[in-house]
């Protein structure tokens, strides 16, 4: 092959992969067949299991592993070899992306036609900090205990109360930091919640999540202190490592919105703090979009749930048609037993002096006959089919739709 196609869907990677052998095709995309595999493997596309094409060779008949539809649209098309990955940004992700920019826009538009007295200005606070000369550590400016908003004074406050584990860190929702750090975590939140204050995000603190809310949905934050290694001083020939807390944070945004940077890392020219309005605006991006899969979300477990509807809907009719069945047999046996014994009591009527015994058989033969006549009559018949609900109107397993798909695995719903 000579200059392959290298963006494909799913489809046609697939047909390739099960028409020519792996190595064959890895070689000619310049990768090995694991590395090919292991596209194949992200994409969702089986392949051809050892010792495929020797039965093939061989004239053997070998059913390939069918394709499954996936609803990940970013598993669509696929790349093969260097230059793009998965986490490139897909069509989907783009348009989210792009009205999340117009959303913000308009939200930052309307915000500066507002009063300048009810805007928060940016960097306000840490300006105000600065100017009071508040105690700093690693060139950055602490939070004054009594400024810091209440859920996070209450957030820091069950910080306190935790244990350090046997390195230092205290971990809580998370967050992992030792506690030298809590004044630096207490005014990093601070700052990020004086910026997104004026588009209605507030702090919140849940289960293993700590992040920012609006409007029922969360942006969620992990922050770390990593810990630096130094080389230590020992009496014997081999060397010596200690880890210190080097006063340094690692933030990540636990969001939707792929393609959008997310984590931030102190370095020896930039903090994290120097980079709060990024932050914010990723917060932003990661809310919309995190909006966007909520309400993608729903869609789809509403469709699901639609669909196991009708289909334990078939199930009811198929049960409810075998009930009509074996009831129009029970009134057709029930009918033919009765002219059975109709014909029976009329031959073995007797003539002349007969025993007790046939007497009560005969009594008790009308008394049979006359049960199973009184039970296919009209009127019996319709009481029955309202109390077992065969026949009800209108029909509430009617199917507007008709009958749904077959589910063909485990994955199609």
């Amino acid at each position: 092959m000579e200059s392959p196609k290298r963006s494909m869907t799913r489809e046609e990677l697939y047909k390739l992969v099960w028409s020519t052998p792996i190595q064959k095709l890895a070689a000619a995309y310049g990768l090995s067949d694991k590395g090919l595999a292991k596209t194949c493997s992200r994409y969702l596309v089986p392949v051809p299991p050892r010792g495929y094409w020797a039965k093939i060779e061989a004239g053997q008949s070998v059913k390939p592993t069918p394709l499954r539809s996936v609803e990940n649209k970013a598993l669509h098309n696929v790349y093969i070899g260097k230059g793009q990955t998965l986490n490139a940004r897909s069509p989907y992700v783009i348009d989210v992306i792009a009205r999340a920019k117009e959303e913000i826009a308009i939200q930052d538009a309307r915000l500066a036609s507002k009063p300048a007295a009810i805007q928060a200005p940016p960097i306000a606070a840490k300006n105000e900090q600065a100017a009071q000369g508040l105690e700093a550590a690693s060139g950055v400016p602490k939070a004054n205990p009594e400024k810091l908003r209440s859920t996070i004074k209450s957030f820091i406050a069950e910080l306190k109360q935790c244990k350090e584990d046997r390195d230092g860190f205290v971990w809580c929702n998370w967050v992992k930091v030792p506690p030298k750090d809590f004044a630096r975590l207490g005014s990093l939140f601070n700052d990020i919640a004086a910026r997104l204050e004026p588009y209605q995000f507030s702090f919140v603190v849940g289960e293993r999540q700590v992040g920012f809310k609006k409007d029922d949905v969360s942006v969620s934050l992990r922050v770390e202190a990593p810990r630096k290694k130094e080389v230590g001083n020992s009496k014997y020939d081999w060397k010596s490592f200690t880890y210190v807390h080097a006063g340094r944070f690692k933030l990540r945004i636990d969001g939707h919105a792929e393609g959008v940077k997310k984590e931030w890392n102190d370095t020896d020219t930039k903090t994290i703090e120097d980079c709060l309005d990024k932050i914010v605006e990723s917060i932003r991006l990661n809310h919309i979009a995190n909006k966007e899969w909520e309400i993608k979300a729903r869609e789809t477990e509403n469709r699901r749930a639609h669909l196991a509807m009708r289909r334990k809907m078939v199930v009811q009719r198929q049960e409810r048609e075998k009930a009509r069945l074996a009831f129009l047999h029970e009134i057709a046996e029930a009918r033919r037993e009765a002219q059975e014994l109709r014909t029976t009591i009329a031959l073995a009527s007797p003539c002349g002096e007969v025993s007790n015994e046939y007497h009560l058989m005969m009594d008790w033969a009308r008394s049979r006959l006359a049960d199973l006549e009184e039970k296919t009559v009209a009127d019996a018949i319709q009481r029955e089919l309202i109390k077992r609900e065969l026949f009800q109107v209108p029909d509430p397993l009617f199917d507007p739709e008709g009958d749904p798909p077959a589910k063909k695995n485990y994955w199609d719903d």
